[in-house]
């Protein structure tokens, strides 16, 4: 099992190496997110840690980098962002219910369903994507009024 070097101390001091079955051997990096980085990203960070208004913390793999707050334009921008992001995934739930109808339409003209279980289908696969569209539609409002909250 390949671990981070600087997760060694904390495996050891609980104990975990000692009670790994022989079969598991800990093989100590580099290999881990943060022993790998590209020196480029490790560049990228430095030069956003050495802005004035950034406070950079790393988190082991994990990086933090809080940021000023946002101007109302730029949450109006985000909204925006949103709620395209929302009409995608309202159109690829559509785009599923369109191949659905599709095929519940090819097992009636085979005379594979009735036309009672056609209809019953196809109320059904209405139901779901209402409620999938609702799901999404609850989201995006949820996404919007958290970035306009100030």
């Amino acid at each position: 099992m390949e671990i981070c070097g600087g997760q060694t101390h904390n495996i050891v001091r609980s104990g975990i190496d000692r009670i790994l079955p022989d079969s598991i051997r800990l093989v100590h990096g580099p290999g881990c997110p943060v022993c790998v980085t590209p020196v480029e990203l490790i560049d990228r960070a430095v030069a956003v840690a050495a802005r004035p208004e950034v406070i950079f913390c790393s988190f082991g793999d994990m990086i933090r980098v809080p940021m000023p707050p946002l101007t109302e334009e730029r949450r109006r921008d985000l909204t925006r962002i949103v709620g395209r992001r929302i009409e995608e995934a309202k159109v690829a739930v559509r785009n599923v219910r369109r191949d659905l109808n599709h095929d519940l339409k090819e097992l009636k003209d085979e005379k594979l369903i009735s036309e009672d279980d056609f209809q019953r289908g196809e109320k059904q696969l209405q139901e779901v994507t209402d409620k999938y569209i609702s799901q999404i539609e609850e989201i995006g409002r949820a996404k919007d009024a958290e970035i306009m909250e100030v």
